[in-house]
């Protein structure tokens, strides 16, 4: 391995070094590593920071990707306690005090019974601990900016 190599590698993962020495600018599949830092990128420095990355020809996978990849994701009733760690990144990079102002949403939304392909399931059947069956409701906490465009899920 020369110099250069482990420079480069110190600061991107195997998949990004792969793609950088690659020349169809295609991996055949990204590591979760690369995905992490990649939603942090975006969420720190929004949509079209990122774009201007990709632009900038950063080893990232394209925004479609990381939505395709957020699709799978699995999702828990409850508070998302991991989001308040990329909220704290995010409102470190607010120049601005008033963008830090905010309010709690609190909103209903009725759901159907839907069935999801990848995982071969119904997904409005509840699991909690008190009820099983099937959901037509789902309450949804979120934080919204006041003097910016600003919204997050946290519940």
């Amino acid at each position: 391995m020369n110099n250069l190599t482990k420079i480069v590698s110190k600061m991107f993962n195997d998949d990004q070094v792969k793609f950088l020495t690659n020349r169809s600018n295609k991996v055949a599949k990204w590591c979760n590593d690369t995905f992490i830092k990649s939603y942090r990128l975006k969420f720190a420095c929004g949509t079209s920071g990122y774009i201007e990355l990709l632009k900038q020809k950063y080893p990232l996978p394209f925004l479609r990707t990381l939505t395709r990849k957020l699709k799978n994701l699995k999702f828990r009733s409850g508070l998302i306690n991991k989001i308040f760690y990329f909220l704290h990144i995010k409102v470190l990079q607010f120049e601005n005090e008033t963008d830090k102002d905010c309010i709690l949403v609190i909103k209903l939304y009725i759901i159907i019974l839907v069935y999801d392909n990848s995982t071969k399931e119904m997904l409005s059947h509840v699991n909690l601990s008190n009820h099983n069956g099937e959901a037509n409701q789902v309450l949804v906490f979120l934080i919204a900016g006041l003097s910016s465009r600003q919204k997050q899920i946290i519940a």
